[in-house]
């Protein structure tokens, strides 16, 4: 299950059509993958609210559409909100959380991770709701990263890898990370065919013969336990 994709078509920097979207649905489907969250980036600072629901609306609706009839993989909604640090002061972040459910996939910024960020998630967290830092590999070598770790450790939040990412220069470090139990949930944070296509299925086969068999059994629970809690469905492990 594919928590993070850009597959929903004309609204950010993902598909840049319906069919780029069906295609990088078919890729997903020959994968593996059954269940796709359709998470179009949300800048705060850059988008009002209103305009970027109409426009993932309209997007949605388009796509459904196009796969109406077909076998490819169930569809969901959320959006990958940008960080800042207002944001444990706002009272519609619901709003902008997968399936509206408590979890929120945040995009950090590549700034340094100081205390007002950490007291901002924290803030978050009291409000009910579960941060799932997005592509959390990309943070390694900011400063202040133990803070957001320990966040994960403490059960306080969640953190997603992207698939290309386990392929990879960092692999090692994503590896170990695994290993050390801070990653809950693969994703393909799939953009495009051609220049950014999802490596779900190449990225779990890596993670077996690198980490063993029991890690990638274990992202794969983990994914079907975070959609059972996300979208009120069972699925089967």
């Amino acid at each position: 299950m594919d928590i993070h994709s850009h597959i929903l078509p004309e609204i950010d920097d993902g598909a840049k059509n319906v069919a780029e979207s069906v295609e990088l649905l078919e890729m997903l489907k020959e994968q593996g993958v059954t269940d796709v969250v359709l998470t179009p980036h949300f800048y705060p600072h850059l988008m009002d609210a209103n305009e970027f629901f109409e426009a993932r609306e309209e997007s949605f609706s388009k796509l459904k559409s196009a796969v109406s009839g077909k076998n490819l993989p169930r569809l969901h909604i959320g959006c990958e909100f940008y960080y800042f640090d207002r944001m444990g002061t706002i009272g519609d972040i619901k709003s902008f959380t997968l399936g509206n459910s408590p979890y929120i996939l945040l995009e950090l910024n590549m700034a340094a991770f100081d205390a007002i960020t950490i007291q901002t998630i924290e803030n978050i967290c009291r409000m009910g709701y579960i941060p799932v830092f997005a592509h959390i590999e990309r943070y390694l070598g900011c400063r202040g990263i133990r803070k957001i770790l320990k966040l994960v450790k403490d059960g306080k939040c969640l953190a997603q890898i992207n698939a290309a990412a386990v392929l990879g220069g960092m692999r090692k470090k994503i590896f170990k990370l695994i290993k050390g139990d801070y990653i809950y949930i693969l994703g393909s944070d799939t953009h495009s065919v051609n220049s950014r296509p999802p490596f779900m299925g190449e990225a779990l086969a890596s993670i077996a013969q690198n980490c063993g068999e029991e890690y990638s059994k274990r992202l794969m629970a983990n994914s079907d336990r975070l959609f059972s809690k996300i979208f009120g469905e069972r699925y089967e492990e």
